[in-house]
């Protein structure tokens, strides 16, 4: 009397599931739930002979003199890590040939010097006290700040307030995917986000108090944490914390003699991975610039890899006037989060 997805079990001196099912027994009427499944009274219970014993799975023991079918769902999580079919769709191609073409010619078309096109917006999280959400091509990012609250497990006063900052990729954001819990990396980059936002923060004007900032990667395209930086900053000016300026960010990378603005997730990897062959320049490695523009300051700069003094000063040039070309664009989406709120202010009045 028991299949794959259900078993008929017997339940009359059950001390186990008298709570849910006894109550219910006394009427002949309505419907039993549990485990997620229901049924009519009527048409499942009928007089069995005592002394029969069921075994649900490895749940409970049951001996009873009426019969009751139940289905029992079990849920199967899902693997912690797994990789989507489409990574192994070009798996007789070279894995090596694709990225090294853009060392001639970007894949998207763009020049080694060009930057993606941003689309930037405020006010998308409606529980956070400030929000944004930020495209760089396909790299997505969402951020939410919250109230400031008082710094936890410290006894001493302090006069300056903390940013607390998480970098976290969505679990579907990335090729392989991601666990819930924060990784060495992200928890690097959560450090380089504080560094990155601390300086632009007026931190004085709330001592002793923290503000958490939550940056979520929604879809990696490459130069996710520079895309983080620039998000935070938005929702931190949307939530109305004081600061001294917005805070941009562009990232750079080098392979060999050439350099990429504003990478890709296969130029990432490119730049990540050290020339096969000798060559006369070994340079490889990311460079991360956050800047202030508006006080032509540099608020962070992250470097990964090995590249020799000549290639950092070209770099630090070029991603500095890349940060003054970002800086109107954001500011921009701050002028019109500033006049839909003037204008929401008039029509509460009249």
């Amino acid at each position: 009397m028991r299949d794959s997805s259900s078993l008929l079990f017997f339940a009359a001196n059950c001390s186990l599931i008298a709570g849910k099912l006894i109550p219910l027994l006394g009427s002949e009427f309505g419907v039993v739930r549990w485990s997620s499944v229901s049924f009519p009274l009527t048409s499942c219970f009928s007089e069995r002979p005592c002394g029969t014993t069921c075994k649900t799975q490895k749940f409970l023991y049951v001996r009873t003199s009426i019969g009751v079918r139940v289905t029992f769902v079990k849920r199967i999580n899902g693997p912690e890590v797994s990789v989507p079919y489409s990574v192994y769709t070009d798996v007789n191609k070279s894995k090596s040939s694709k990225p090294k073409k853009s060392l001639h010619k970007r894949v998207d078309g763009r020049e080694h010097k060009d930057l993606r096109k941003i689309f930037v917006k405020t006010g998308v999280i409606s529980q956070a006290k400030g929000s944004a959400y930020i495209e760089v091509g396909i790299t997505k990012v969402v951020c939410s700040v919250f109230d400031p609250r008082e710094i936890p497990n410290k006894n001493e006063y302090s006069l300056q307030g903390e940013l607390f900052c998480e970098f976290k990729y969505a679990p579907f954001a990335c090729a392989k995917r991601r666990i819930h819990q924060q990784d060495a990396e992200e928890k690097e980059f959560s450090l380089v986000m504080q560094r990155s936002l601390e300086p632009a923060v007026c931190r004085q004007e709330f001592p002793n108090f923290q503000v958490d900032v939550y940056a979520l990667v929604l879809d990696n395209g490459g130069s996710s944490l520079a895309a983080a930086i620039m998000c935070a900053s938005l929702a931190l000016a949307d939530a109305s914390v004081p600061m001294f300026g917005l805070v941009t960010a562009v990232s750079a990378g080098f392979y060999k003699d050439t350099m990429f603005l504003d990478l890709t997730v296969e130029e990432e990897v490119l730049c990540n991975s050290a020339p096969a062959k000798p060559n006369p320049s070994n340079n490889h490695g990311l460079i991360m610039q956050a800047a202030l523009p508006q006080h032509d300051q540099i608020s962070e700069f992250f470097l990964v890899g090995s590249i020799n003094i000549d290639c950092i000063k070209q770099a630090i040039e070029t991603l500095t006037v890349a940060n003054k070309n970002i800086c109107p664009v954001v500011q921009q989406c701050l002028v019109k989060t500033v006049l839909r709120a003037l204008k929401r202010k008039e029509q509460e009045k009249n």
